[in-house]
C-alpha cells in the first residue's frame, strides 16, 4: 500500500510515463512492472534523468529496474526526497 507522501510522486510519475510511453496515464497501474508497458533502457535512462531534474535527486540508473514498477518509484523519490511534493510544476 502507498503511503499518503508519495501520491504526489506516484501523479508526477504517471503522467511521465504516459508522455515517455505515449500511453494513457488512466491506463497506467502503480503495481504493474514498467517493462510489461514496453520501458525499454533508454527511456529508463530518460526517466531517471527527468527524476534527478524535477526531484533534485541524484540517483542510480538502475533504480529503475531495482524498483520496477510507479509505485515502488514513488517510494523511492520519497525517501530520497524527504517528502512527497515537488517536481510537479511544468515538467514533461
Amino acid at each position: 500500500m502507498a503511503s499518503l507522501e508519495s501520491l504526489p510522486a506516484r501523479r508526477w510519475l504517471t503522467e511521465r510515463l504516459a508522455a515517455e510511453l505515449d500511453r494513457d496515464p488512466a491506463g497506467l497501474r502503480p503495481d504493474v512492472l514498467l517493462a510489461e508497458y514496453g520501458m525499454d533502457s533508454i527511456q529508463a535512462a530518460t526517466l531517471i534523468a527527468d527524476i534527478e531534474d524535477a526531484w533534485g535527486l541524484a540517483l542510480d540508473p538502475a533504480v529503475v529496474w531495482e524498483h520496477p514498477t510507479i509505485a515502488e518509484l514513488a517510494e523511492v523519490i520519497v525517501r530520497e526526497h524527504g517528502h512527497g511534493h515537488g517536481g510537479t510544476g511544468g515538467h514533461a
